[in-house]
C-alpha cells in the first residue's frame, strides 16, 4: 500500500492519485497504483503537447492584433513557458506582444526577448 504522501514523494499527482483510490481509503494498492501511474504519465503527456497548442494559439493571437500584424516574432513554448524573440519596429510592440502572450490559457512564464528597432 502507498499513501497519497509517498505517492508525492514519486512525482505522482494528485489528481491521478484520487483518481486510482477506487475504494476511497487513501491508500493505493498494487493495481491502484498501476492506474495512478497510467493517468499520471497521460498528464505529463498532454502537458507536452499542450506546448505546441499554446504556441499556436500565441502565434494567432499575434497575428490577429492589429499592432503586431506582419511581424516576425519567432515564438517557442516549453512546458508552459513562452519565449518571445526578434526584432520590431517598436516598444510598444514589445509590450504588446507580451501582453498577448501572457494571456494565452495555458502560459505560466512569458520570456520576451524581442529587441525593438526604433525606441517610442
Amino acid at each position: 500500500m502507498i499513501s497519497k504522501e509517498e505517492a508525492a514523494e514519486h512525482k505522482m499527482s494528485s489528481k491521478a492519485f484520487e483518481e486510482a483510490d477506487t475504494n476511497g481509503d487513501g491508500k493505493l494498492n498494487k493495481s491502484e497504483f498501476v492506474k495512478a501511474e497510467s493517468i499520471n504519465e497521460r498528464v505529463q503527456v498532454a502537458k507536452y503537447v499542450d506546448d505546441s497548442v499554446i504556441t499556436a494559439k500565441v502565434k494567432a493571437g499575434l497575428f490577429k492584433h492589429s499592432l503586431l500584424k506582419g511581424s516576425q516574432i519567432h515564438v517557442e513554448t516549453y512546458k508552459g513557458a513562452v519565449q518571445l524573440s526578434g526584432f520590431i519596429d517598436s516598444d510598444k510592440q514589445v509590450a504588446a506582444a507580451g501582453k498577448i502572450t501572457a494571456g494565452v490559457e495555458g502560459v505560466t512564464k512569458v520570456i520576451n526577448n524581442l529587441i525593438p528597432k526604433n525606441n517610442d
